[in-house]
C-alpha cells in the first residue's frame, strides 16, 4: 500500500491509474478515457487495464461507461490531485535545488509521490514558496479539494516569476521509470 494521508487506502498501481486518467483530462482529453488508451499509457494489456478499472469502480474512484471508457469520481479526482501535487512539488525541489533536469526530476518524483504523506508535501510546498507550476509547465494542484485537472489549452493558473517552468509540451510517460534518473534527462516531465 502507498503511504499517503488521504482517507482512502490505495496501492501505487491504483494511484498510477488515477493520475493517468487525470493527466489525460489535463492534456485535453474530453469525455471518458478509453480502456485501450489507458492500457497503452500504463504499458499493460487491455485485459489488465479492464481488471484494474473494475477494482477502481468497486472502490468508487472511477465510473465506467461501456465502449466509451472511464472517468474519475470526485473521490478519484481528490486522490489523483493529491498524488500529482506531491509529484510536482518533488519535481520542483529536485529541479530547482538539486539541479536535475525536468525529466530526471520527474523520474525521481514519480517514486516519491507514492510515499510522501500530505503533511510532508505541505511543508515541502511552503519550503519552495508554494509554487503553482512544476518544472514541466503543468499546474501543481492545490492542497484543498478541487475540481477536474486543468485542461490543456485552457487558461493556466498564473505562477510567481520565481517558478521555473518550460512551456514546451511533449508526451510524458505515465509509469514511474525504474532506470537511473540521471539517464532520464530526455524524458518529458509531468
Amino acid at each position: 500500500m502507498a503511504t499517503t494521508s488521504h482517507p482512502h487506502a490505495t496501492s501505487e498501481t491504483e494511484e498510477m491509474y488515477l493520475i493517468t486518467i487525470a493527466m489525460a483530462v489535463e492534456d485535453g482529453h474530453e469525455g471518458p478515457v478509453p480502456l485501450p488508451y489507458l492500457g497503452k499509457e500504463m504499458d499493460v494489456s487491455r485485459v489488465s487495464a479492464n481488471e484494474m478499472v473494475k477494482k477502481l469502480v468497486e472502490k468508487g474512484f472511477v465510473t465506467y461507461t461501456p465502449y466509451k471508457g472511464v472517468a474519475l469520481t470526485d473521490v478519484g479526482m481528490r486522490i489523483a490531485n493529491d498524488v500529482l501535487r506531491r509529484r510536482r512539488l518533488w519535481a520542483v525541489f529536485l529541479s530547482e535545488h538539486l539541479g536535475l533536469t525536468a525529466g530526471a526530476a520527474d523520474t525521481v518524483a514519480c517514486e516519491f509521490e507514492h510515499i510522501t504523506p500530505s503533511e510532508v508535501a505541505q511543508r515541502l510546498s511552503h519550503f519552495l514558496g508554494d509554487p503553482t507550476v512544476g518544472p514541466g509547465g503543468k499546474p501543481i494542484p492545490s492542497s484543498q479539494p478541487m475540481g477536474p485537472p486543468h485542461r490543456r489549452g485552457a487558461p493556466s493558473p498564473s505562477h510567481p516569476s520565481g517558478n521555473r517552468s518550460s512551456s514546451g509540451r511533449s508526451k510524458a510517460p505515465r509509469r514511474c521509470a525504474r532506470s537511473s534518473p540521471m539517464k532520464a534527462s530526455s524524458r518529458a516531465p509531468s
